[in-house]
Formats: structure tokens, C-alpha cells, sequence
């Protein structure tokens, strides 16, 4: 049975501010929840994995082991893949994330696949988690209904050229908190 998942603010904006920073590349990543209430499972973050190794490569493989290890610790699991493809109107994963999704469906079998197209962001999307797009069979919601308007003020601020990271970007510098991204947690915007 595919979950109902409802997005905080935090996971969609990690998602749009990763889509954002490299527009012409693919990336990727994974959205990771701890708690179910009433058959919602409440997505709390995103884990950004890759935009130059996103093939079936080691690097792959340690990025996805690595944010597997870190939700484990945090308490929390991966339940949804998610990819951006450079070209706007791609509409499938392709064989590289068709297999990723497979891969993550070995350990949970609900994980839900996304692909993300920013371009939806800034239409007069009446869709009801704008720039996201899914199994029909998922159902999923925002926690902040103004998360898009916020999303689009920060890409527009070049947030995410200075101060958001993937698991590639720390492999070139070990410092940048890929797993956390909190100057892009948006804590004091009240919504």
C-alpha cells in the first residue's frame, strides 16, 4: 500500500533549493520520516545525494549507504526517492532510477518515487505540492501550503548557490553539511 506522505517545509524546500542549484544536471536524493499519525507518514527531511555521480556508481552506492546509516541514527528512514532530470519534460527515472527505486524497495517496499520539475514551481500550478510529481497512487501533501511561495523567494535570494550542499559538493569539501543543510532549514520564516 503506498503511504500517504505529508512534506514539512523543511524536506520540500531541500528539494527545490537542490533542483535549483544545478538546473542542467540531474540530481538526487532522499526524503527520510520517523513518525506515522493516522496513516500520514510525516516527511521531516531531504538528504541530497548526488548531481555528478548519478549512475549506478560507487559513489552512488555510498551516498545512498550513508543517509541509510545517518536516518537509522537519527531515528528516522528513507520512504521516498526523489530526481530531477535536466530536460523539462522527462517523464520517467530512466534506467539509472528505476533501479535506485528497486534497490530502496528491497528494505521498504512503500518507498515512493519522485520527479521533480521546477518549472511547475513558477506556473500557476494548481497542483497541490507544485514542481512534484508521482505515482498516482501516492498521495502527498504539503505541511505548509505557503512552502512553494517561500521556495521561490529563496531560489530567487541564490540561496541554494551558497549555502546548500549535496553528498557531491562534500566529497570536494568535507565541511559542507550535506546531510543537515541547516542554513536552508528556514526555522525563523513563520509561514
Amino acid at each position: 500500500m503506498v503511504p500517504k506522505l505529508v512534506l514539512s517545509h523543511r524536506a520540500y524546500l531541500s528539494i527545490l533549493l537542490h533542483t535549483a542549484k544545478y538546473p542542467h544536471q540531474t540530481v538526487n536524493g532522499v526524503l527520510l520520516a520517523s513518525s506515522t499519525t493516522g496513516g500520514e507518514v510525516i516527511v521531516e527531511q531531504a538528504v541530497p545525494l548526488l548531481h555528478h555521480w548519478t549512475s549506478l556508481s560507487p559513489m552512488m552506492e555510498i551516498g545512498i549507504e550513508l543517509a541509510s546509516t545517518y536516518a537509522a541514527d537519527a531515528g528516522l528512514s528513507i520512504v521516498a526517492y526523489y530526481q530531477a532530470n535536466p530536460t523539462i519534460h522527462t517523464h520517467g527515472f530512466g534506467p539509472v532510477g528505476d533501479r535506485i527505486l528497486t534497490k530502496l524497495r528491497q528494505t521498504a517496499p512503500d518507498t515512493v518515487g519522485f520527479l521533480v520539475h521546477l518549472d511547475e514551481l513558477s506556473s500557476k500550478s494548481s497542483a497541490e505540492v507544485p514542481a512534484l510529481i508521482t505515482n498516482p497512487a501516492a498521495h502527498v501533501t504539503l505541511n505548509n501550503k505557503r512552502s512553494p511561495i517561500r521556495a521561490l523567494e529563496l531560489i530567487a535570494s541564490g540561496l541554494q548557490s551558497t549555502s546548500f550542499a549535496d553528498f557531491d559538493d562534500h566529497l570536494e569539501n568535507v565541511q559542507l553539511d550535506w546531510l543537515n543543510n541547516a542554513e536552508c532549514a528556514d526555522q525563523d520564516w513563520s509561514g
